[in-house]
């Protein structure tokens, strides 16, 4: 977990489509998820985030 701000940041690491695994850091599950999606360019449904550490 980081601190920037004032706002919290966890490290997902997300697995789309069951095949491509993406690292990133946001503030939930719901808004990693949306991210890889958006980034992606797949439905929402497809990807599954994960809470890590380090």
């Amino acid at each position: 977990m980081q601190t920037s701000s004032g706002l919290t940041f966890t490290k997902f690491q997300c697995l789309v489509a069951g095949q491509t695994t993406i690292i990133t850091w946001a503030q939930s599950e719901a808004a990693a998820r949306h991210i890889v999606a958006e980034f992606e360019g797949v439905p929402l449904a497809w990807v599954e985030a994960l809470a890590v550490e380090g």
